[in-house]
């Protein structure tokens, strides 16, 4: 917890555009809205080219006997009316595209190797779903601008080229000059995104781990350094912010110069075509009208062409979820096949370059308790994670009976297995909804509470007024250690595992609680396989089998008596050993 997440890998940015026109056709898209947004944008240019000679008879007064300001009005509030009416496609569309890439993201998520989960973290994955997935709707947005932009500048022209061709080739090194600005701003933008939007997570992972461990750091007297910590997340965060305030300026600079010669270059040389009578002070003045339209559909360009650069750079992070590999849970074969032992052979490990497992060999035999105990970092914690297929050995292989685990569906081999863990995992429902998740049928009331007595949970069940609609909280945090882990307990025995894995179940609990559990525990693992993790002495007495772990390797294993005599290790931790 002291020091900062780092879960960078090195990225590689090739494929960025494939990657992000992936996540568009992975989804359904609905192009009829916006093709409406598109058509609703062309006719609302064409609206406000219709009142440009009305708006310049305004502006030279000549409004006497005629009625130039009513046709003015009337076609400037249709004009409003069109760009109301286009907003819903618009908003429509955005909400579907977000839920859609949402869910896809869920899909994801669920599907994802837990290799690939730890490296990201939880609140990596919670960004990506909530708030990257906004600037899904500024790409297409964007592109629409971008071609609505170059449709109303030539539009614009077209008009402009009617009333003097001679002055309309002033567009031109505007034009030039707005897109050399556009290239330049939009890749200092994408690389500033990608920048802002990892300074933002990193800020934000930062803060969401160490605040929550606030009692933890003042038990520890370790203010100073989260205040170090924290300074430096957040001077992360300010640099990033410099970048996007370095683009602002950039863009405010071109948006205001051109804007300046644009009238500069107009009114100098339609001068001495008014005074020729080449054309009138009317036209004159329509003419720069119009050029404001074309320069206001060019000027956008560059934005356009910056949110699009931004959100590609945000998306980038999105097309690199939805270009991962799913977890293959449909094997060569499926569990109807009669319980066997599990094997170990030969099982190498490593995450990344640290070797955590070396040529472990050893059989879990059906029907007994096999308890596995070694020191702290022995890889009893990575045995378990490659039993429920969480992570592939580097080498060997696990076997079920005669069959290679590696063959078996996933989703089925892990239905077979319960799981009661050190820190029972709860969800923020009902006893309920907590006793009967990954129960795939319908449960009745009766089944439930069934298994809380078998659980030992039945009677502080019995004892809340609300009995099973009672809400646990936020990971159980309305109940005792003790009472979480029961209805854990109560969770495995309705899903009625064949197998049973126990990761030190017993521990952080006072006496009575854990005499509680263990009574629990004990009935749960009658004629099932179990393997156990723990330090606590008394369940491991209870073992028919035990595995010792040292160092990454099996320092003895068989039957308490047998390994009593191999493993200085096991007599050690009998003894009161720390571990």
């Amino acid at each position: 917890m002291m020091h900062m997440k780092n879960n960078e890998t090195k990225e590689n940015t090739k494929g960025m555009w494939k990657r992000t026109l992936k996540i568009y056709g992975s989804m359904r898209l609905p192009f009829h809205l916006y093709i409406i947004e598109f058509v609703l944008g062309i006719v609302s240019t064409k609206v406000a080219l219709l009142y440009m000679p009305y708006l310049s008879k305004m502006q030279t007064g000549n409004i006497i006997g005629n009625d130039t300001v009513g046709k003015y009005v009337l076609f400037v509030m249709l004009n409003v009316a069109i760009t109301f009416v286009s907003a819903i496609p618009t908003l429509y569309a955005d909400n579907i595209v977000i839920k859609r890439l949402q869910n896809k993201l869920l899909h994801k998520i669920i599907r994802m190797p837990v290799k690939k989960y730890e490296q990201e973290g939880a609140s990596e994955l919670i960004s990506h779903v909530t708030s990257d997935t906004e600037y899904v709707n500024q790409l297409i947005t964007s592109v629409i601008g971008f071609i609505t932009g170059i449709v109303t500048a030539f539009m614009t022209m077209s008009e402009m080229s009617k009333l003097n061709s001679t002055l309309s080739w002033i567009i031109f090194p505007v034009t030039g000059y707005v897109i050399l600005s556009t290239w330049l701003e939009g890749k200092l933008s994408f690389l500033s995104q990608r920048r802002l939007r990892k300074s933002y997570s990193g800020t934000m992972s930062f803060f969401a781990e160490h605040t929550g461990s606030l009692l933890n750091i003042k038990q520890l007297n370790a203010q100073d350094i989260e205040l170090k910590l924290g300074k430096k997340a957040v001077d992360i965060m300010y640099k990033g912010d410099l970048y996007a305030a370095a683009l602002g300026i950039f863009s405010t600079f071109v948006s205001g110069s051109i804007t300046s010669i644009i009238a500069i270059i107009i009114f100098t040389l339609g001068a001495a075509n008014v005074r020729s009578g080449a054309i009138t002070i009317e036209e004159l003045n329509t003419f720069y009208n119009l050029m404001l339209v074309a320069y206001g559909a060019v000027s956008i360009l560059p934005s356009i062409y910056t949110d699009f650069m931004r959100a590609n750079g945000t998306m980038f992070y999105v097309g690199q979820m939805v270009d991962g590999k799913d977890e293959v849970y449909k094997r060569e074969r499926g569990m109807d096949c009669p319980d066997s032992d599990i094997t170990f052979e030969n099982i190498s490990f490593a995450y990344d370059e640290r070797n955590i497992l070396d040529k472990v060999s050893f059989t879990i035999p059906m029907g007994k308790i096999t308890a596995v105990v070694g020191e702290n970092g022995s890889g009893k914690t990575t045995l378990f994670k490659l039993i429920e297929r969480f992570y592939e050995p580097n080498e060997g292989m696990i076997s079920f009976g005669d069959t290679d685990v590696s063959r078996i569906n996933i989703d089925e081999w892990r239905k077979s297995i319960g799981y009661v863990l050190q820190n029972a995992q709860l969800f923020d429902g009902t006893i309920r909804e907590n006793i009967a998740y990954g129960v795939e049928r319908e449960v009745s009331d009766e089944e439930i509470m069934a298994a809380a007595a078998q659980a030992g949970a039945y009677e502080f069940i019995n004892s809340m007024p609300e009995g099973l609609d009672f809400i646990v909280g936020d990971d159980g945090s309305r109940l005792s250690a003790g009472q979480r882990q029961r209805i854990a307990i109560a969770r495995s025995i309705m899903v009625d595992p064949s197998y049973l894995l126990l990761d030190e179940a017993t521990s952080n609990m006072d006496i009575y609680a854990k005499e509680e559990v263990t009574r629990a525990l004990l009935r749960l693992m009658e004629g099932r396989t179990t393997v156990m993790i723990t330090h606590d002495m008394n369940m491991v007495r209870k073992a028919d089998h035990i595995i010792v772990l040292k160092d990454g390797s099996v320092e003895a294993q068989g039957s308490p008596e047998e390994v009593k005599k191999n493993s200085v290790t096991y007599n050690r931790l009998m003894n009161g050993g720390a571990a």
